[in-house]
């Protein structure tokens, strides 16, 4: 570590994310385990802070994407529905009888 760009915290979840998939977020634990026990405090501090940025990153992608997208297709689905034609056989409703 110790340079500044190192210490970005989203970059650092991204890079994880797209070098270890779905492991990142046990990569990340062990790392700032391992920091830790090696008394590197403040090093462990801010890879526990990247795996809650992993983790908020992750509640953006997944929950508010899949809400975004059903929201969106039931936009699309109400602009492209055709209005019914409905018949009945009450007078009172239907002029024409």
């Amino acid at each position: 570590m110790g340079a500044k760009a190192d210490h970005d915290l989203l970059g650092q979840a991204m890079a994880a994310e797209r070098q270890y998939g779905d492991r990142a977020p046990e990569f990340i634990t062990k790392k700032a385990q391992a920091l830790r026990k090696d008394g590197e405090y403040s090093e462990a501090d801010f890879w526990t802070q990247v795996a809650g940025c992993l983790t908020d990153l992750h509640a953006i992608k997944f929950a508010g994407g899949g809400k975004a997208a059903a929201e969106a297709a039931e936009h699309r689905d109400l602009q492209n529905r055709r209005p019914v034609l409905r018949t009945t056989n009450s007078p009172a409703s239907n002029p024409d009888r």
